[in-house]
């Protein structure tokens, strides 16, 4: 009787613990690579395309304050982060799981290093309402020609 007590009692922690996991995770967005290009950017004329996938559970992502940031594409070359608003895709108080696909464009590459060709890798990810930062994507290197 007492192993059983035990057993339930461990049962019981375990699954405590699993739902605090999950919990945490639930409000926590995930994106992941739709596409991005092309992968030869001609310096000062050709713009980067970008789009990925956003899931989030408690469908918290996007803000109508205008002077707020949510999405991020960092230039791996040099310390440049560009800022992007992504608007509210539910109201406040809203527990809606959501999910859709993001379109990012970003004009006129530069050439950090002059006039020759190099490489250049993305950072991308999303901070929803309540602070939760998303996975980070990387995009694989692309070629900036002159």
């Amino acid at each position: 009787m007492k192993l059983t007590k035990t057993f339930y009692i461990l049962l019981l922690v375990t699954g405590i613990a699993a739902c605090d996991k999950t919990d945490d995770q639930l409000g926590v967005p995930r994106i992941e690579w739709v596409t991005y290009g092309p992968q030869e950017i001609k310096a000062f004329s050709d713009s980067v395309y970008f789009e990925v996938y956003y899931e989030d559970q408690d469908g918290d992502i996007g803000i109508n304050d205008p002077s707020a940031y949510n999405l991020f594409l960092e230039d791996q070359r040099i310390p440049l982060t560009y800022k992007f608003r992504i608007s509210e895709l539910t109201p406040d108080r809203q527990a809606l799981s959501i999910s859709g696909n993001l379109k990012l464009s970003l004009p006129n590459t530069v050439l950090v290093n002059g006039s020759t060709a190099e490489l250049v890798n993305y950072k991308l990810y999303l901070v929803d309402r309540a602070g939760h930062q998303s996975n980070i994507l990387t995009t694989n290197a692309l070629n900036v020609i002159p």
